[in-house]
């Protein structure tokens, strides 16, 4: 990336530069070598700190605007005796394209490795200290996100806590016997639980562990606050941290809205010639076009969610003909190649096209680009009050849930993500979402083309009758026994023509 950033740039872009060849390709390997010295630095190759994108994302613009500022250092200091120049727009032109390839570059390389992961390569296994309620959380949260490449080989604690919480299959020995365990079973890192930190040797414990190269992470036992709401403080050099205020301004508000018009009148234009030839390819499948649907909006409203149809008219009662080519358990249906599916269907499930009508409903204002994902009236019956709080915001297109626990059956991932966008939500975070969905969809076209489920099966856990059909026509993946899926119509309002599915996750 940092080749095609600069080669072509210092090359071929300013001939009035007054450089030969030979030169420029000296100054373009002064750039890169600037370059990979300065994210090195800035620990762009340590993906604790790539793993969460706002931070790999600013690393890299710190990283560019610094290789752009050593460009000019080099240039008064070096170049001008060399006898050659650099001009300053090309310094920073350079830098700007060195941003936006290196960001292109990495979300690429993690929609690949989130992928492998999904598949449960690429995974370092770590144990986590503690088997108390919080300890069974992290253990929750951890299985739940396989993409951010960690493993549960086992739970230290008391094991009558462990039992109680449900970790005693997990269940490996004491907190004391942290040191042994680590080595013996080979981890990588030890993830700290809130209540292991009142263990009265863990100063010391983290010490060895650290002394023989483990890595340790440590939760703050708290949930639902942003990173980027977390400053570091101390008390006496007590580390501690800070959590700031999360409360967007009116201008913020007027952005997202601004960037949801802007953003869905240029896709529907550029992609209208791709939409009707779309709509043309489903007419010729007879049936309707478009896939509709009554979702509840912000503040409780109704609203008709729009869609191109994916499935064949009588989805629904071709559904006994395959039965027994189920792949789950119990009363859900999930077939990761169902016949049902139209030729078109694939294509625009896999490519998400089938998504692009619903940027009708962002026009009306209904939805927004980034969102929790709009749910069936039923389910809403079936919510607390805390949950009714994602009825604050508008429903979205994307969102949380949708690029990290999509494949999730778990309803505490679906709650869990989409109250923390309610209190979390910022205009760079939905910007991060937009990157990450991008990811998403690059991910299963990657496993597509490896022959590998588009969508991939975690274990199942029992949920709430408001898991069903929290997706807009995705296969069901969890359900409670005995608790029927709400019936789905199509835009002529007849029940059953397309299958309403359950896939969200919460963070």
């Amino acid at each position: 990336m940092l080749v095609l950033a600069w080669v072509p740039l210092l090359l071929f872009a300013f001939p009035a530069a007054d450089r030969r060849p030979t030169e420029s390709l000296f100054v373009a390997m002064a750039a890169m070598a600037a370059a990979i010295l300065i994210m090195r630095y800035e620990g762009l190759y340590l993906s604790r700190l790539c793993a969460v994108r706002a931070i790999e994302v600013r690393l890299i613009f710190r990283s560019s605007v610094y290789t752009a500022l050593g460009l000019v250092l080099l240039d008064k200091a070096v170049f001008v005796n060399l006898e050659t120049t650099l001009l300053l727009k090309e310094t920073f032109i350079g830098a700007g394209a060195m941003l936006a390839l290196l960001v292109i570059e990495r979300s690429v390389f993690r929609a690949v490795l989130r992928s492998t992961r999904q598949s449960g390569a690429r995974a370092r296994e770590v144990i986590v200290l503690g088997a108390g309620s919080h300890a069974a959380r992290l253990v929750s949260v951890i299985g739940d996100h396989p993409d951010y490449g960690m493993r549960v080989a086992g739970v230290l604690g008391d094991i009558d806590d462990a039992r109680r919480n449900g970790l005693d299959d997990l269940w490996l020995g004491t907190i004391d016997q942290v040191e042994r365990i680590a080595v013996d079973t080979d981890v990588t890192g030890v993830v700290l639980s809130a209540s292991a930190s009142e263990h009265p040797d863990i100063t010391v414990l983290v010490k060895r562990l650290q002394g023989r190269g483990i890595h340790v992470q440590v939760s703050n036992g708290l949930a639902g606050f942003d990173v980027q709401r977390i400053r570091q403080l101390h008390i006496a050099r007590e580390p501690m941290i800070y959590l700031e205020q999360s409360s967007p301004r009116r201008i913020d508000h007027l952005a997202k809205r601004l960037i949801d018009l802007a953003i869905s009148v240029t896709v529907l234009t550029l992609l209208s010639p791709v939409l009707l030839a779309i709509a043309i390819a489903i007419k010729t499948d007879r049936g309707p076009v478009f896939f509709k649907q009554v979702r509840v909006g912000k503040n409780g409203k109704h609203f008709k969610v729009l869609k191109f149809r994916t499935m064949v008219v009588d989805a629904e009662k071709r559904l006994a003909e395959i039965a027994a080519a189920n792949e789950r358990s119990g009363p859900l249906f999930k077939m990761d190649v169902d016949p049902r599916v139209t030729k078109v269907g694939r294509i625009l499930r896999l490519s998400s096209l089938d998504e692009v009508p619903q940027l009708f409903n962002v026009l009306s204002g209904k939805m927004s680009i980034v969102g929790p994902r709009p749910a069936l009236p039923k389910e809403v019956l079936e919510f607390d009050d805390d949950l009714r709080r994602r009825e604050l915001v508008k429903p979205g297109i994307t969102g949380l849930w949708q690029v990290e626990a999509r494949d999730s059956p778990s309803f505490d991932a679906y709650r869990r993500l989409d109250l923390f966008y309610v209190d979390n939500w910022t205009v760079m975070g939905d910007f991060e979402i937009m990157l990450d969905t991008f990811e998403h969809l690059l991910g299963r076209i990657v496993r597509a083309v490896r022959g590998e489920p588009t969508q991939v099966a975690h274990a199942t856990t029992e949920a709430p009758p408001a898991v069903a059909s929290l997706a807009l026509e995705t296969p069901v993946l969890t359900r409670v026994p005995n608790t029927p899926a709400a019936p789905s119509t199509t835009a002529t309002g007849t029940p059953g023509t397309e299958m309403v599915g359950v896939a969200q996750r919460s963070a």
